[in-house]
């Protein structure tokens, strides 16, 4: 089993290896603080504004969230915050060796992430390799009294800022037209009680994220060699079979927060992972 989650955590991290690669045209270095700031000046700015020029900016209109596990969001910052304001949380890695921590903010107070706005995807990159959970992370989220959002990270251990890479953020700013309608939506979805969900918390966030990961990776690694594989014994199909249910029945509860609510703050990791253990020893037999 354990060769099975050690594939999959490096191939999870040589994709966003080379995907940060390909965004800055640079190879990946991790040998000298000039090449990281080179590669940092590549990436996009790290200040977004949120709202156009004519939005009243003396307290936040819209909540700031993050995603987390079933893509919903939890609030960090909520609107009517008066600015400037600043939400510091704290994160770790959820794999050993891993090479980035990526946090998806969001504007908006919907409960799903695909009904609110992104701000940016910004991805704490340039780890340096050791156990999951050592090495700690303080994210600082900022928006100051012109409703300007900042991201930066800093490394508790050394205290030193952490480079951060910058995907997808948010190109223009929010109008007092558009504000009004996605208040207006989430105040009819809160009227409703329309989800009523129980949200996680930013501690489980990378964990939950990554093996989730892991988890439909799996799911479809075995479904392909199920689909491919000539010669596999009936039995030892049918328990992969049973064991890719399994799977597929927890992923799909999580991914649709309306039929999630009772397990959201209840599933914990070591629930996937159970779940990914047995899915992955029943994958050997049917290879």
């Amino acid at each position: 089993m354990a060769w099975i989650l050690g594939a999959l955590v490096i191939a999870t991290a040589a994709i966003l290896v080379a995907y940060r690669q390909s965004q800055t045209g640079a190879a990946r270095t991790e040998q000298a603080s000039v090449d990281l700031g080179a590669r940092q000046e590549q990436q996009p700015p790290l200040n977004v504004r949120l709202f156009a020029e004519d939005v009243p900016v003396g307290s936040l209109p819209l909540s700031l969230s993050i995603e987390t596990m079933g893509g919903v969001s939890t609030m960090l910052i909520p609107r009517g915050t008066a600015l400037p304001a600043v939400r510091r949380e704290t994160f770790s890695t959820a794999t050993d060796n891993q090479t980035s921590i990526e946090v998806h903010v969001l504007v908006g107070d919907r409960t799903l992430v695909a009904d609110n706005v992104t701000v940016g995807k910004f991805s704490i990159i340039a780890l340096p390799a050791a156990p999951r959970h050592v090495p700690r992370f303080e994210v600082s989220l900022a928006v100051d009294d012109q409703g300007v959002f900042r991201f930066s990270a800093r490394d508790l251990g050394t205290g030193r800022s952490q480079p951060v890479s910058t995907v997808g953020s948010l190109s223009t700013p929010l109008s007092q037209t558009r504000i009004g309608s996605m208040l207006d939506a989430a105040k009819a979805e809160e009227a409703k009680g329309e989800y009523g969900i129980a949200k996680t918390t930013t501690d489980d966030l990378d964990s939950l994220t990554v093996y989730t990961k892991m988890l439909r990776d799996l799911v479809q690694s075995t479904r392909t060699s199920l689909k491919s594989g000539r010669g596999v014994p009936e039995a030892a199909r049918k328990v992969c079979e049973g064991e890719l249910r399994k799977a597929e029945r927890l992923l799909e509860a999580n991914a649709l927060p309306e039929r999630a609510s009772a397990k959201l703050n209840t599933l914990k990791v070591d629930e996937i992972e159970g779940v990914l253990k047995s899915l992955g020893e029943a994958a050997k037999g049917c290879q």
